[in-house]
């Protein structure tokens, strides 16, 4: 589906030019997660629901992209990959044994994504130039392990278990490119928001009570692009 959107933003974008020029890239850098995490844990002894508050993680990017340019708009098929850090907390709760301090550890896997995406070029100076680009796509996110643990015994409260999640997806983004020469670019800089839909992971495995987060990465990056 997303590569028949593609082709269509393509055909539509090349209505009055004459010629294009298409590319090949890929980008590296770094992001950080919205809030996720405002989980409902369990309930204490008095009957207190016992939570988590929101968390931001930090998370490594990188992401591969082929497209055409059609004078000052185009289109692209984007390829994406976020590694977050592993989330990981702790909560103080008092109950009728006393002081228990659990220990809240969430495995983040591989985010993976892929983007149709639309372009407008603006020329700043002679080889420099700005693009505001957006797109739509889909996610695919394995969420690992959870674990809740009581970190003065070795009791376990909860031990989640991976599920695979598909989620529709969008972005929107800026960037700053730099011609080196005839064929090759650099993009200085580019700045991205990635909303990468609703993820959820299984709280408990006796239940089968789920936990669910939205997952958005705001992510800033630079690369090289080949023209051809």
């Amino acid at each position: 589906m997303y590569r028949q959107i593609f082709v269509l933003m393509c055909l539509s974008s090349q209505a009055g030019y004459a010629s294009y020029t298409s590319y090949i890239g890929m980008n590296c850098g770094a992001g950080i997660s919205g809030k996720i995490g405002n989980y409902e844990l369990f309930k204490d002894d008095s009957g207190q629901i016992v939570s988590l508050k929101g968390k931001n993680l930090k998370a490594l990017f990188m992401n591969a992209f082929w497209g055409v340019e059609y004078g000052n708009f185009g289109c692209e098929l984007e390829m994406n990959a976020s590694l977050p850090s592993d989330y990981k907390d702790h909560i103080i709760v008092d109950n009728n044994r006393g002081q228990s301090i659990f220990q809240f550890t969430q495995k983040s896997n591989l985010i993976g994504s892929a983007f149709a995406n639309i372009f407008l070029k603006v020329s700043l100076v002679e080889s420099l130039h700005a693009y505001l680009s957006g797109g739509i796509g889909s996610s695919y996110y394995n969420v690992g392990d959870m674990n809740v643990g009581d970190k003065t015994s070795s009791y376990i409260s909860h031990r989640g278990s991976p599920l695979v999640n598909k989620a529709f997806a969008w972005n929107i983004g800026c960037s700053i490119k730099y011609n080196l020469s005839e064929h090759i670019s650099i993009n200085l800089i580019s700045y991205k928001y990635y909303a990468l839909g609703t993820f959820n992971t299984m709280k408990n495995t006796e239940d089968g009570s789920i936990l669910s987060a939205n997952m958005n990465m705001h992510q800033v990056s630079t690369g090289l692009v080949f023209e051809y």
